[in-house]
């Protein structure tokens, strides 16, 4: 038989002819060991040797082909054989340097894995998916949950709720006045700081380009200290700045100053320190620049900051004991615990109750504040996508053991040549490390570049679903270095295993085959086997958790929300005090703003509200028949809580709100009796079976009269509805100065409204900003915005397992099929139908899937409860989902069968028996 020659030199081919020309060595393997040998020195050519190195490397060609037929002998001479194999060739090699081997062992790996390039790059790429969606997954959960808020001593941070009548806090909010008697429990707290967070606020910044609004956030004087945050330049706020020198009401003049964010004074005074001491105009009011907080700064709660304004704190006025409108942060005195702090202040409540009896029967609850920034339900989501996401890791360091373990038993004969030729164990075992050391780094490498773009990916997919903490998330170093240690490990411990395995095979059965399908053979392929059912187990999880959320999220997109967002553009226009003092100054712009806009082609209705659907709840207050309220004006029992919205011009018709009842808003509300509108759960709660419109009821302290009944209207994006009572802003302006979201419907391009509303504004005014466009729908968006994040990455987590999966399940049966070919071609050879064949194969596969499916249904039902407060609408142990899942993971593994099955079938039996 001929082999290829060499184009560098005849001496190679000579030298290889010697080698293989022994009587001991069997003619069927002549052939195949002239073309290993052929390999061997081409590899060494590629690497830089020359044709003279690699002949005296190798050596006496009569001696090496002594040994190789001494390997092919009888085994009982292969035992006296061994110790020449394993300490023979390589002594000319012992003259080399550690670096000139290292650095030829080191090209011929990389070239191994080149002439295998689609094993190297389903290696690499599982493990790039396993360390980049671990990386990112984990590096938000590391910024959120784990990692410390940027404060110094971060654990003595706490959030300060009331509660009533020893019962739990049904909101965040606390009182002026509590917060007056915290500042005073020093044994308690060293700092306790107030924030406004009840509705976002921003004032305008009018300068020569124009105006800007910035959102402005209102805290107390000891905020900035409380939270052990200095000041970048200048100071932060001075205590009577807050307070103030009396109670609210009196006549002294409170100073105007503000505390710029970093960002702002880059991006607007060009990163000036002269800003300190300027004044600028904020809402047509001058204020003093104090301060500039360093980069990164931002506020614990609420929204993102432009800059900081002094909250007035002063006693009296809206600062009463009935007012529950701001947040509370206070620091633990050092070496006080938050259970001691709680213990300490039921005593201390109890004092001020007792001096004050209108402060009411109230405590307070103490929460950790990096625990009351994720919330429970939000940490139970990253708990959830944590889960899956090690889920993930561990099905692809399986996927990847599976695959090097593979190649490296089917490598038998590859590793007994070398070993034939005098390789030592510790030579063949290095190899293999550095084939698989180049497999790591190239994953690992993909891998970090998964992971930064799976950061942003998550972050820009679901700015809203995620919670708003001080720190941006970012990559993080040790989450990756432990998700690639996980991975190496595995890729290790599988791809050194087959040399360790390998070397107990004599060397003579390794090169003539006829190790294989022995029992070693079956006890691997059972490990195999193995590792694909627990694959299976792992996407089964993930397809149980993907499919539940599917639905829920099918069941939350068909809740009744009570309005029509579609075709319809919101924004907000805020009107400042200064120039707008008075409640009919305030109509007057809303009456005739709409009036414009409503006259702009395509526009059907223009109407305002002071809080929109599906944005929570938002003042909520007190209704009653105004009747039984003035039989008994001291009690509180037929009060029942009522969130309060006001509104102006056609809002029902805007916001797609249905009249059920009564008659809609008109503008002569504004010169007539008070009037209100109820939604339907208002009305039955407070009438019964009674007909509102036309009754009395008693809200803000004042009566109203029904003059209508509408629809309910979901608070939440699950349609979860609260009684809502509507007063007409034309009633109500003089109340306060009440920021209305305007919400325009058109028939025609709702986007081009954004640009011809604002031409509107400055004809109106050409000092207001029209501040956040968006169409009404974005609502709808934000406040599904959690679910959608969930069922997103859930879903991206089940692919990757199924298909990491249906590569283990392939790699696994084309290898037995591979393995069982002298088998299959003796069956088929005797008679055996294809299709008995075809089935055998096939049964393999369903067998292994049933069994993986069957462990994965038994942890999905255990691990059930972790979902469930995640779905809306379906159970967490549906069985519709379950059934779907696992038919979808059996249809995968027949999939998988198909083609190893149709491989099998095409086997020549006469050619397998004449090459057995």
């Amino acid at each position: 038989m001929s082999i290829k020659q060499t184009k560098q030199s005849p001496k190679i081919d000579t030298l290889i002819q010697q080698a293989t020309d022994h009587p001991g060595i069997p003619l069927d393997q002549r052939e195949v060991l002239r073309r290993d040998l052929l390999d061997h020195f081409e590899e060494g050519l590629a690497a830089g040797q020359s044709v003279d190195q690699l002949v005296r490397s190798f050596g006496d060609p009569i001696e090496a082909a002594r040994r190789i037929a001494m390997v092919c002998a009888d085994e009982a001479d292969t035992k006296a054989a061994t110790s020449d194999v394993i300490a023979g060739f390589s002594t000319s090699k012992r003259g080399s340097s550690l670096a000139s081997i290292l650095w030829h062992e080191l090209g011929t790996s990389l070239r191994n894995l080149m002439r295998s390039p689609g094993f190297s790059a389903v290696v690499m790429l599982t493990l790039a998916l396993g360390i980049g969606a671990n990386t990112a997954v984990f590096s938000v959960l590391d910024t959120v949950l784990i990692k410390p808020l940027p404060y110094p001593n971060p654990q003595e941070l706490v959030t300060v709720q009331e509660t009533w009548r020893d019962n739990p806090p049904s909101f965040a909010y606390t009182r002026a006045p509590t917060n007056a008697e915290l500042s005073t429990w020093e044994d308690v707290f060293s700092g306790v700081a107030t924030i406004y967070t009840y509705r976002e606020t921003g004032a305008d910044l009018v300068s020569d380009d124009g105006s800007t609004r910035l959102i402005t956030s209102y805290v107390s004087a000891s905020f900035f200290e409380t939270l052990g945050a200095a000041p970048l330049l200048g100071r932060t706020f001075f205590k009577d700045e807050s307070l103030g020198p009396g109670q609210r009401g009196d006549d002294t003049e409170r100073p105007r100053v503000a505390v710029l964010s970093h960002e702002l004074w880059r991006k607007q005074f060009g990163a000036d320190s002269a800003v300190l001491g300027r004044s600028i105009e904020l809402d047509g009011n001058l204020t003093e620049v104090v301060g500039v907080m360093p980069r990164g700064f931002s506020n614990p709660m609420g929204s993102k900051a432009d800059l900081w304004i002094p909250q007035d704190l002063r006693l009296g006025g809206s600062n009463n004991w009935g007012n529950y409108y701001l947040n509370t942060i206070a620091r633990l005195r050092t070496g006080v615990s938050i259970e001691q702090a709680a213990i300490m202040t039921d005593s201390l409540i109890a004092g001020v109750r007792e001096q004050q009896p209108d402060s009411g029967e109230w405590g307070i609850a103490l929460t950790h504040l990096q625990s009351d920034i994720v919330g429970k339900a939000r940490r139970t989501m990253l708990l959830i996508l944590a889960a899956a996401a090690a889920l993930v890791l561990l099905s692809a360091c399986v996927n990847v053991g599976n695959l090097v373990f593979a190649r490296g038993i089917n490598r038998e004969r590859e590793i007994a040549l070398r070993g034939a030729l005098g390789s030592a164990r510790e030579r063949l075992m290095s190899l293999l490390i550095l084939e698989n050391a180049w497999l790591a780094l190239g994953g690992s490498a993909l891998g970090l570049v998964l992971g930064l773009g799976g950061v942003k990916v998550l972050l820009a997919a679901a700015p809203d679903a995620l919670p708003q903490t001080t720190t941006q998330p970012g990559l993080s170093a040790a989450v990756f270095f432990a998700g690639m240690a996980a991975m190496v490990t595995s890729l290790l411990i599988f791809g050194i295993g087959p040399s360790l395995i390998l070397a107990r095979v004599p060397l003579a059965k390794a090169l003539s085959g006829r190790g294989r399908g022995g029992t070693e053979s079956r006890r691997l392929r059972r490990l195999r086997s193995l590792f694909v059912v627990a694959q299976v187990t792992v996407a089964l999880v993930l397809l149980i958790g993907a499919g539940l959320l599917m639905r829920s999220f099918a069941e939350i997109r068909d809740a009744p929300l009570g309005v029509a967002p579609k075709q319809a553009l919101t924004f907000e226009v805020h009107l400042p005090t200064a120039r707008y003092a008075t409640g009919t100054q305030r109509i007057d712009f809303h009456d005739q703003f709409q009036e414009r806009v409503s006259g702009l082609p395509g526009v059907t209705a223009v109407g305002a509200v002071s809080w929109l659907p599906l944005n929570g709840r938002y003042h909520t207050w007190g209704l009653a028949q105004a009747q039984e309220a003035a039989e008994d004006h001291e009690s509180e029992a037929e009060f029942s809580p009522t969130d309060v919205r006001v509104m102006a011009g056609d809002y029902f018709a805007a916001a797609g709100l249905q009249l059920l009842k009564g008659r809609p808003p008109s503008r002569a509300d504004q010169t007539g009796e008070p009037v209100i509108w109820l939604s339907r759960t208002a009305a039955e709660k407070t009438f019964a079976d009674q007909d509102p419109v036309g009754l009395s009821v008693t809200t803000s302290g004042r009566p109203w009269e029904v003059a209508g009944v509408v629809t309910d209207v979901a608070v939440d994006a699950r349609g979860t509805t609260f009684p809502t009572v509507y007063i007409p802003h034309r009633q109500f302006a003089d109340d306060r100065n009440w920021p209305l979201t305007q919400i325009v419907r058109a028939e025609a391009d709702v986007d081009l409204l954004r640009y011809t509303a604002a031409q509107e504004l400055k004809a109106v005014d050409p000092g207001l900003v029209l501040f956040r466009p968006r169409l009404f729908e974005g609502y709808i968006d934000v406040a599904r915005a959690q679910d959608r994040f969930v069922l997103l990455l859930m879903s991206v987590f089940a692919v990757l397992a199924l298909g990491l999966v249906t590569v283990g399940t392939y790699g696994v049966l084309a290898g037995n099929v591979a393995r069982r070919r002298r088998e299959i071609g003796i069956r088929m050879a005797l008679g055996a139908d294809h299709r008995a064949v075809h089935w055998a194969i096939v049964r393999g596969a369903v067998i292994l899937v049933a069994v993986g499916i069957a462990a994965g249904a038994g942890i999905s039902l255990a691990g059930s409860r972790w979902l469930s407060s995640m779905l809306f609408g379906v159970s967490s142990t549906d069985a519709a989902t379950y059934i779907a899942a696992c038919f979808l993971l059996l249809a995968m593994g027949v999939g998988a069968s198909l083609l190893p099955a149709l491989r099998a079938t095409r086997v020549d039996p006469a050619r397998t028996l004449s090459e057995s």
